[in-house]
């Protein structure tokens, strides 16, 4: 799909690439393009060859392997850029966290501490939460990961 301008209607539309061929020949629909793009863009779309057999249009989130959008994945772009940086991507082989033999909640606490996320007290001081740092458990020690 394409986002076209209509001038005579004056708001944008979607459109299909479909809708900027001429069916009965297979070439361009070149009075509906330069109506729909500017000067650059219409050339852009002139010189995309067209293909003698016809799919249809199908929307697809590059981010998925399967072409399908996630939450997930979607959090991961915005957040990618929002900050300028690729914070998920962390070298290290940390498939292998889950095919140790331990309890969930154990592969989970292990690949947190790993990645640096466990809310321990000196990482929420470090975040302005005001804590104490001593570890309430043994009174005497920095709590760290």
């Amino acid at each position: 799909m394409v986002a076209g301008f209509y001038p005579h209607k004056a708001k944008m539309c979607i459109v299909c690439v479909s809708d900027l061929i001429a069916d009965e020949e297979r070439v361009w629909d070149i009075d509906k393009i330069e109506s729909l793009f500017s000067d650059d863009m219409v050339q852009a779309i002139l010189d995309t060859p067209l293909f003698a057999e016809i799919q249809n249009d199908r929307i697809t989130w590059m981010m998925e392997r399967n072409g399908r959008y996630t939450v997930k994945t979607g959090y991961k772009l915005a957040m990618m850029e929002l900050l300028h940086i690729d914070r998920f991507h962390v070298e290290g082989e940390w498939h292998r966290i889950g095919k140790v033999n331990s309890p969930h909640k154990a592969r989970n606490l292990l690949w947190r501490i790993c990645m640096g996320c466990v809310p321990t007290r000196l990482r929420l001081r470090s975040r302005h939460v005001r804590c104490e740092v001593i570890c309430p458990w043994c009174d005497t020690a920095v709590e760290d990961d």
